[in-house]
């Protein structure tokens, strides 16, 4: 799945992968996860892992999150997305996946160098159910045949400087 994205994604959920592959894991040399590592969301993470002193300071911290996207507002933004191929709009990743589960886990600091070493999982489901829960409840996820339901597990990891203003921030003065 090294150079599958958002797009190709779709289709081979559409086109019914599912009914082979119900599960997919992408790890951080898949383009997917890559994609899914510079979201927004993933970012603020990230940041603050940066700019907090005890955000990212102690190991074997566990953040759970659920990543809900807003639905119908969203539609035209992924729509414009689509269109252009990532040039406008919200990022493809949004579009495809949608609301996730996300788990966040500090899997060691060094006090010394003040670096942290941060474990990224995310679980998410492509169905009916995710496809259509903007517009209706109505929609039901199948095991088999076009739009069978896929469910992709992403992993990655990141080190992360404690303590730093992440690039593009600008660090006020007291």
């Amino acid at each position: 799945m090294r150079d599958v994205g958002p797009y190709e994604m779709t289709s081979l959920w559409a086109w019914g992968m599912g009914t082979w592959y119900p599960t997919i894991r992408f790890d951080e040399s898949d383009l997917l996860t890559r994609e899914l590592e510079k979201d927004p969301h993933n970012q603020d993470i990230l940041d603050n892992c940066r700019m907090s002193d005890t955000y990212c300071t102690t190991a074997g911290v566990t953040r759970h999150e659920d990543y809900s996207d807003a639905g119908l507002q969203n539609l035209p933004l992924d729509a414009l997305a689509g269109i252009s191929h990532g040039l406008f709009g919200r990022p493809p990743v949004d579009g495809f996946l949608g609301s996730y589960t996300e788990t966040v886990t500090v899997r060691s600091y060094n006090p010394r160098t003040s670096t942290a070493v941060v474990d990224f999982y995310v679980d998410n489901k492509s169905g009916f159910e995710s496809f259509e829960h903007a517009w209706t409840q109505h929609g039901h996820n199948t095991s088999s045949g076009p739009g069978a339901t896929i469910e992709e597990k992403f992993f990655w990891t990141k080190t992360v400087q404690v303590g730093e203003v992440p690039p593009g921030m600008v660090e006020l003065a007291n």
